[in-house]
């Protein structure tokens, strides 16, 4: 292959003139003219394109750790788990704490407004108890004095009351987060025996309700009481009874709540129990009993209290 040295160019370059290795071919002069031209020059950039080494990239070679290295390592790691986790407790601790007290709050406010309405019912009682009492009264005299005008009557009619609302919101909403399993035991157990109570006289208060609407239907079959048949009275007598009773049992629940959770007052007593349902014609030895009845009630409460501390 013949080598040319072109003027102006470094001797150190090599320009290679390559033949056609195809047979030519005759051809007329107009094909002649078209036909490509029989050698290649080939620019030296590109011979050492061709030529250059191909570059090869290996990953590092690592030395072998030690087991120092790998203790260290898996230390590393355990200690930055540990962090992890400790994070997430502390968080979770102190969310925890935030939950446990605004439930606190809730059921102190909770508690405020149920000795109100607690408050507000003894007064009730107080009020509306020697209502029914004069109201029954009047129903029994008319019985012994069938048709007899008002103006001879022991008193009026009256039915008008009051009745008061426990609310467990809070309450309800301390079981329904799970909250509750945050807290003490004993604390829990107070405001469930607390609750359970309240449920007692919300109860109460709702057969009272139910008594009192039945009286009124009598009273709206037979508007004037001078013209009811003695069947009448008889069933308005037995509805009176019943509510009184009713409104003594209530008596019993407050006066049991009260000296479970003193700061529930103004409460009934016994002697307003006696006064509703008749107790004191039980004998002379009421007092005596009514005094041992406390002396239980105080031991099982003091019972009840070293079990839960």
């Amino acid at each position: 292959m013949p080598e040319i040295h072109p003027e102006g160019h470094p001797a150190s370059e090599e320009i290679h003139v390559v033949s056609d290795p195809r047979p030519q071919l005759e051809s007329s002069p107009a094909t002649q003219s078209t036909a490509p031209e029989s050698a290649q020059v080939v620019s030296p950039s590109k011979v050492s394109q061709e030529h250059a080494p191909m570059i090869e990239v290996h990953p590092p070679h690592e030395t072998v750790h030690s087991w120092r290295d790998a203790f260290i390592h898996i230390a590393i790691i355990v200690v930055g788990l540990l962090i992890a986790v400790g994070l997430e407790q502390t968080v979770e601790f102190i969310h925890h704490r935030y939950q446990i007290a605004e439930t606190r709050k809730a059921l102190r406010i909770e508690r405020r407004i149920n000795i109100n309405h607690f408050a507000m019912q003894t007064e009730e009682f107080h009020r509306f108890v020697p209502k029914l009492q004069t109201d029954l009264a009047i129903l029994e005299f008319l019985k012994a004095h069938p048709h007899a005008p008002r103006d001879q009557w022991p008193g009026k009619f009256s039915s008008y009351h009051m009745m008061s609302r426990y609310t467990d919101a809070a309450w309800r909403t301390a079981q329904q987060n799970n909250v509750l399993a945050l807290m003490p035991d004993q604390e829990v157990q107070q405001y469930d025996q607390l609750y359970r109570q309240l449920d007692a006289l919300v109860d109460n208060m709702a057969a009272k309700e139910d008594a009192t609407f039945k009286i009124v239907e009598g009273a709206i079959q037979t508007p004037d009481p001078t013209q009811m048949t003695l069947e009448q009275i008889d069933r308005a007598i037995e509805g009176y009874a019943h509510l009184l009773s009713l409104y003594g049992r209530g008596a019993v629940y407050q006066r049991v709540l009260a000296s479970h959770f003193p700061d529930f007052k103004p409460a009934t007593t016994y002697a307003d129990e006696q006064q509703v349902l008749n107790l004191e014609t039980a004998g002379p030895n009421s007092a005596e009993d009514l005094r041992k009845i406390d002396e239980m009630v105080n031991r099982l409460q003091r019972e009840d209290d070293a079990v839960l501390h």
